[in-house]
């Protein structure tokens, strides 16, 4: 069993292992940035320091915009993912997870680890340390 935060982008419920989650918190002012990858939208100060903003929706292909901030630790980093709500706390059993089906693995692979459900729904579990490419960290200098 694996805990996971419950976040929501659109239709689609994420899974976030909960040991990859540093905080939960509305959205900060952001500080758009130049010549970035779309779904970076800038930074933000979070407790005295910049942290990368980067909007799940646009990572994924989608239009909408974000509500609130999950704190993910990558390494010894910390990048803001912008997400539309936060579901709560579940507790995923490894029976509950299934490799991605090999039609989603083009746009998914990348942060994606499995899918799976719960209470008859659908999600996704994201992995924080593969979701974003080593270049996004020359953005905060």
């Amino acid at each position: 069993m694996t805990l996971c935060l419950m976040v929501r982008m659109g239709p689609t419920l994420f899974a976030i292992p909960v040991s990859e989650v540093a905080e939960t918190l509305r959205v900060l002012p952001i500080d758009p940035l130049p010549d970035v990858p779309l779904f970076v939208l800038g930074l933000m100060i979070l407790h005295g320091s910049p942290v990368v903003a980067v909007d799940l929706a646009r990572l994924l292909g989608q239009e909408r915009t974000g509500k609130r901030v999950v704190v993910l630790k990558v390494g010894s980093r910390q990048v803001a993912l912008v997400v539309e709500s936060v579901v709560g706390l579940r507790e995923i059993s490894d029976e509950a997870l299934h490799d991605t089906p090999p039609l989603l693995n083009a746009r998914y692979q990348p942060f994606v680890d499995a899918i799976g459900a719960s209470d008859n729904e659908l999600f996704m579990v994201l992995n924080a340390a593969r979701s974003f490419p080593d270049d996004l960290w020359g953005v905060a200098g």
